[in-house]
Order: structure tokens, then C-alpha cells, then sequence
């Protein structure tokens, strides 16, 4: 009876007043030794230009960066398996992806990218998310 209820524990999540809920089409990641600072922000157009408003930054340890990165993961190869491969446009596509290997599936597209990555070392993307 006690693993019955163990298993049936509801777990609850708190959250605060002043939680805020953003959109962000944009994002810099920040690498140090220790912690990946992921900036989000939003690309909105002013005046016939793009800018670029940062709003939000979240700092993690390395370790909840890999956690974060096998959730995404998981979470894009789900849509895809259920709306087709999502396609990364020229705009803000790294330049370590190329243009064929832009309209694979993430699971495919994520061995290809790594290994254009390491053998040029090319690990940047577009100024901000494309934005010159």
C-alpha cells in the first residue's frame, strides 16, 4: 500500500506573482567555464529596419544546459514525426548548416550539423538571429 501512494503522489508547482511569460524569436547563447547564459529576445521592425529587444536571460550549469538540450530534442522530433521537418531559413541559419542539411530532420540534422561543426570549426550563426 505504501508504493501505491508513493506512485500516486501528486507533485505541485508554484508559481509566483511575478512570473512572466514571454515570446522570443531570437535568442544568444553565452558560454563561460562554468554556466550558458540563453538570452531571449524578439526581432520586431522599426522603421523599415530590423532591431533586436532583448528581454529575458536565464544562466544554468552545464548539466541542466544538457538536460534542457535532450528535452528540446525530444520535443522537436516529436512535432516533427507529426507536422514534417521543420526548415531553418537563410536568414538565421548558422553557418555550419548548409541549405540541403537546413530541410532535414532535426534527428538528421544534428549528426550532419556537429560534424560540419568540429571539421571547420565554425560555431557561429547570423549576427543576432540574423539580423546585420
Amino acid at each position: 500500500m505504501a508504493d501505491e501512494q508513493s506512485t500516486n503522489t501528486k507533485s505541485e508547482v508554484d508559481q509566483p506573482d511575478n512570473f512572466v511569460s514571454i515570446y522570443a524569436n531570437l535568442i544568444r547563447l553565452d558560454a563561460h567555464p562554468f554556466d550558458l547564459l540563453v538570452t531571449f529576445g524578439a526581432i520586431a521592425h522599426q522603421a523599415e529596419q530590423l532591431v533586436a529587444r532583448w528581454q529575458a536571460g536565464v544562466t544554468m550549469s552545464w548539466q541542466q544546459a544538457k538536460f534542457l538540450a535532450l528535452y528540446l530534442a525530444l520535443h522537436i522530433h516529436v512535432y516533427e514525426q507529426q507536422n514534417g521537418a521543420i526548415e531553418i531559413g537563410a536568414a538565421v541559419r548558422p553557418n555550419f548548416v548548409g541549405e540541403a542539411a537546413a530541410k532535414l530532420p532535426f534527428t538528421e540534422l544534428l549528426p550532419t550539423a556537429l560534424k560540419t561543426a568540429e571539421a571547420t570549426n565554425k560555431y557561429e550563426g547570423p549576427p543576432m538571429g540574423g539580423i546585420q
